[in-house]
């Protein structure tokens, strides 16, 4: 489900924008995709490494009809999931690794998105940015 409904909402925007004259799409991979998983969530890790490849096959394919793609891929963010992670494990296994100490706000993450977004970084095309406090660097 995690990978599949990307698809068919990727299918659905890509009939938008060329009726409307191009678009943008900004997928939310994750660091788990760059690099792999724990092995009780490989399914997790495969379905980010799948919406990456996605991400650039539509950056590769569609960006000369003004259809463009950008993905995210972000390590721990502060949310519900990195919480439920954080009461089972403790904080300084979230932390382990991170060079910044901390976890993204999910604010920083959308000002990214937003970023993204702008009209003016359409070269941002097939770009995969790593949010992760420096815990996976390529």
């Amino acid at each position: 489900m995690n990978f599949l409904a990307a698809v068919d909402l990727t299918r659905a925007a890509m009939l938008h924008f060329r009726a409307h004259g191009g678009g943008r799409i900004v997928n939310m991979a994750s660091r788990a995709g760059q690099r792999g998983y724990a092995s009780n969530a490989m399914a997790y890790g495969a379905s980010k490494a799948a919406l990456i490849n996605l991400t650039k096959s539509v950056a590769l394919s569609h960006g000369h009809e003004n259809i463009t793609a950008v993905a995210l891929a972000p390590g721990w963010v502060r949310t519900e999931m990195a919480e439920a992670f954080v009461a089972q494990h403790g904080e300084a296994a979230a932390l382990a690794g991170i060079s910044i100490g901390a976890m993204a706000a999910p604010e920083e993450i959308g000002e990214i998105v937003a970023f993204a977004f702008r009209p003016s970084q359409s070269s941002l095309n097939g770009a995969v940015l790593d949010v992760n406090g420096g815990s996976y660097l390529r």
